[in-house]
Parts: structure tokens; sequence; C-alpha cells
């Protein structure tokens, strides 16, 4: 057998063909996960970007005496742990903290189980930690009503500077002043009554979040989230998932 390869030049020539062909193959599996994870962990970023910045603007607008308590009431409240403090004091590397003074907000994998999200402070150099296990209807629903406080609280319609800042970000923050449409009327009840819809959306993993807002003037407002899309893997996969 090793005679007739040495001898046969085209099977020789087959060889490092098929040899290529896998190796090419191997490369371009290789390069459809990296780009995947990269594509997973912008979307992870996405996620976290606009319930970080709320979490940040609130704090921002209290003194710093205030923030252990303040985070402490939000754990509770949205299941998670919630901790701010020097940005010397974590153990970041440099483009890491390059991203975080761009506005960035990081979504670090924990040993354990979880996650942890960190976003500087606006205007200082005091680092936001927020550590959870996953994100859960539970904590949607909350981070909205937490949302929906401080929209009410800020200003009146049309300022609204802080829905603005949220907007910023790429997840879709607006107020419209009329009900959204696509809801039954069990989900208008509810909404009427100031409860948080999360409504499916048919024809792709997403879903949208609304709530109603009372103005001190006594007009009403509808905060509307999203939609909010399911991370979609490349299309050598045939499944989605949020995370």
């Amino acid at each position: 057998m090793r005679r007739v390869l040495a001898d046969s030049t085209f099977l020789r020539v087959y060889l490092l063909l098929a040899l290529a062909l896998l190796l090419t193959f191997g490369l371009g599996l290789l390069g459809v996960a990296l780009v995947d994870q990269v594509r997973r962990e912008a979307h992870r970023e996405q996620l976290a970007e606009a319930p970080m910045r709320l979490l940040a603007e609130r704090l921002s607008a209290l003194p710093p005496a205030a923030h252990g308590g303040w985070l402490d009431a939000q754990g509770q409240r949205l299941d998670m742990r919630a901790s701010v403090g020097p940005l010397e004091e974590a153990e970041l590397g440099y483009f890491s903290r390059l991203r975080l003074a761009r506005g960035k907000v990081l979504v670090q994998p924990q040993d354990d189980q979880g996650w942890r999200l960190l976003s500087l402070l606006p205007g200082s150099e005091r680092l936001l930690r927020v550590e959870l296990t996953n994100l859960s209807e539970h904590q949607l629903r909350g981070l909205t009503e937490l949302l929906g406080e401080w929209l009410t609280a800020v200003s009146p319609p049309p300022a609204r500077p802080g829905s603005e800042r949220l907007a910023g970000g790429s997840l879709p923050v607006s107020l419209e002043e009329a009900p959204p449409g696509g809801l039954d009327d069990y989900q208008l009840r509810r909404l009427t009554d100031g409860e948080v819809v999360i409504q499916l959306l048919p024809g792709r993993w997403s879903v949208a979040i609304y709530l109603a807002l009372q103005e001190r003037s006594g007009d009403a407002s509808w905060l509307m989230i999203g939609p909010v899309q399911a991370f979609e893997p490349m299309p050598d996969r045939c499944s989605c998932c949020w995370c």
C-alpha cells in the first residue's frame, strides 16, 4: 500500500486535497463558534444595558451614604445582590476599564452560576456591581415598575429626560399617549389597574412590556419596553435562547 501511494502522484494530490478540505471545514466551524460567542456576549450586554442604566441613574440622584440601604431594598425587591464601590478595588483589565469608561455594561459569568453586571455611575469613578442567577419574569416586572416610578417622579411629559437617557441604549423604551395595540380585554384591564403586562409577540422569539403611568396632572401615559428579542444563533443551529 505504501508503494502504491509513493508511486501514485494522483493519490498523493487527492489525499492533500482531502486534508485541506478537512482543515478548511474545521477552521470554518471554529470561526462560526467564535462569531456566535461574540454575538451572544453582545446580546447579553444589550439586555443588561437598560436595567443597569436605570439603577445607576437612581443611585446618582441619592447621596453616597444612602446607596447601601437603597441597594439592599432593591436587592430584596428584585431577587439580586447589588453593591457600589470604588473602581480601583475591582480586578479588571485595561480593556474592561476602557469599555466601562465609554459607558458600556460588562457581563461576566460567575464561577458557580449566574452573572455579574458592572457599570460606572454617571460622572464618577464609582462602580455598580449586580449579581443575579438569571433574569426571571418577577425581575422584569420589578424593573419595569422601578422605571415607571422614576419616570413619574423626574418630570412631566413631554420633557422626560429619564426615558431619553434609557432609550439611548439598544433596548427600545418609549412613552405613548395611547394604550398599546394587540392586547386582549383581560390584559388591557390589568394594564389599566396599574399592573405590568408582558406580551409574547408572534412570529419571533420576543416580548414587549407595558405599564400605565399616572401623571401628576391626572393624565395617563403608557410605558412601552421592547420588543426584546431572543438570541438567535448562527443558521447552522435551530434553537433560540435568551442568554
